[in-house]
């Protein structure tokens, strides 16, 4: 079974952890380097097509049988 989750930590992983993640690396900003105010509605306009596609992708009725089946064949 497949359940993405999220750990935040300082320093090195535990290798039982970080053999199975992907590690994003998030650096302290300097105090002189300029940040844009996060906005919702720029990153769903951003993000529109990828939404759409995943949407008509989740229709198709032979995915999501393959889906359920996928399960019972392993």
């Amino acid at each position: 079974m497949f359940c993405p989750k999220a750990f935040a930590g300082i320093g090195k992983l535990p290798d039982t952890i970080s053999d199975r993640c992907i590690p994003i690396q998030v650096i302290r900003r300097s105090r002189d380097e300029k940040i844009e105010r996060f906005r919702k509605r720029d990153s769903e306009a951003a993000t529109l097509s990828i939404r759409e596609s995943l949407a008509a992708w989740v229709r198709q009725a032979d995915v999501i049988e393959a889906l359920r089946t996928a399960r019972h064949s392993h």
